[in-house]
């Protein structure tokens, strides 16, 4: 689980950054979510080939390609999910908003 949280924080510290250099200029340049997802991919990319390059602690069981689904794979599964189902649900309040000004 401390894979998933340090992906997380890497969504979080990702997503307000865009959010900042939105703020700085003044309008609405890059979708934060979409941004912060391709900064959490890429530092997985790097984690990936740390993992494969690396070799494998002798006390363990398990072989890289187990360690990059647990320590990778899994948590960023996670994560994009998470946006997705986050964004479906601010279409769905957005919508549900303009239906209700339209009938008032």
């Amino acid at each position: 689980m401390g894979a998933l949280v340090f992906y997380t924080f890497i969504f979080f510290i990702g997503y307000l950054v865009v959010h900042g250099f939105n703020l700085l200029a003044g309008r609405r340049l890059l979708n934060r979510r979409i941004a912060a997802l391709v900064i959490v991919c890429l530092v997985a990319l790097m984690h990936g080939y740390k993992i494969m390059t690396s070799p494998v602690p002798s006390q363990q069981d398990i072989d890289a390609s187990q360690a990059l689904g647990y320590y990778v794979m899994f948590p960023i599964l996670i994560i994009v999910t998470a946006c997705v189902f986050f964004g479906l649900q601010d279409k769905e309040d957005k919508s549900y908003a303009i239906g209700r000004i339209s009938l008032q």
